[in-house]
């Protein structure tokens, strides 16, 4: 994305504070809906109620501050001095932002391409998000892939005009270990825990295998394609505001860096806890 410097002075938003505080609350919904799945694996739990509609509406709160990110864009910046054909053409069709080249090729119809003559900064800072999802990027510093966003648009998208969005079990899929004192959900449902030189302390408990919780559309991960929607559109929703609004206190990304623990070398009483992972008794291959 384009870090040109501004000519101007930076129009303060009137809608910055809601967008925070509407992903504050998908943010909210996302973790409990996580944390609920995470919590089914667990012997004498039961799969939470309405998983497929509680996931809906995670990715429709965090889409629509795309669409909110927009309105702002265009009202300060494309709408500002005597354009009223293309105050009239937002206020017949409204907008919705860009994740596809041809919203914003010259010509088209919409308002995104008179970014490039109006104020090249803005178009600039659209062409290259939607070219970091046409090159399959990750936003700097994550593994968060930016097509994700895209695919994230098109579920909403489907599940407003024609599908119901709908997942499902897929058995077997994940490792879980359950203890005392914790328990764990591996990706790899061969998982060993043998590495030498990384292993994770286990709580004492029997490994299983768990099924995995996935999109019937797509087959994506519920879980994760939820902390996608949330996490990926604050940490874009922060760099636009960030590159064309006035400064504010409010931050949509607040990231929480889990703690890390290193214990070298490994006593006799962290190789009981580094042991690795056995599924009846067998160890998982």
């Amino acid at each position: 994305m384009s870090d040109a410097p501004l000519v101007q002075t930076l129009p303060a938003s009137g809608r910055k504070a809601g967008i925070v505080q509407k992903l504050d609350y998908a943010e909210t919904q996302q973790q409990e809906l996580g944390q609920a799945l995470f919590d089914s694996h667990k012997v004498g739990h039961e799969l939470p109620q309405y998983v497929a509609q509680r996931a809906a509406a995670v990715l429709a709160e965090a889409c629509e501050c795309f669409d909110h990110l927009a309105c702002d864009l265009i009202e300060h910046y494309l709408l500002s001095g005597n354009r009223a054909s293309l105050r009239n053409q937002y206020e017949k069709r409204g907008a919705y932002f860009p994740f596809y080249l041809g919203q914003l090729i010259p010509g088209r119809p919409g308002l995104f391409p008179h970014f490039r003559d109006v104020y090249r900064p803005i178009y600039d800072a659209l062409r290259d998000f939607v070219r970091a999802m046409d090159q399959n990027l990750t936003l700097p510093g994550t593994s968060l892939q930016v097509r994700k966003l895209r695919i994230i648009r098109q579920m909403v998208n489907e599940k407003k005009h024609s599908r119901v969005l709908e997942y499902q079990a897929v058995q077997g899929e994940r490792l879980f270990v359950e203890g005392e004192n914790g328990s764990f959900l591996f990706l790899d449902k061969n998982f060993r825990n043998d590495h030498p030189a990384v292993r994770i302390a286990l709580p004492e408990g029997q490994a299983r295998r768990v099924p995995a919780y996935r999109f019937a559309c797509n087959g994506s991960d519920v879980a994760e394609t939820c902390g996608t929607a949330v996490h990926g559109t604050q940490m874009m929703i922060d760099r636009f505001y960030d590159l064309f609004f006035a400064p504010t206190p409010e931050r949509a990304y607040k990231p929480e860096p889990p703690p890390i623990v290193m214990r070298m070398p490994m006593s006799p009483e962290d190789a009981v806890k580094f042991r690795p992972i056995q599924i009846d008794g067998q160890h998982s291959n």
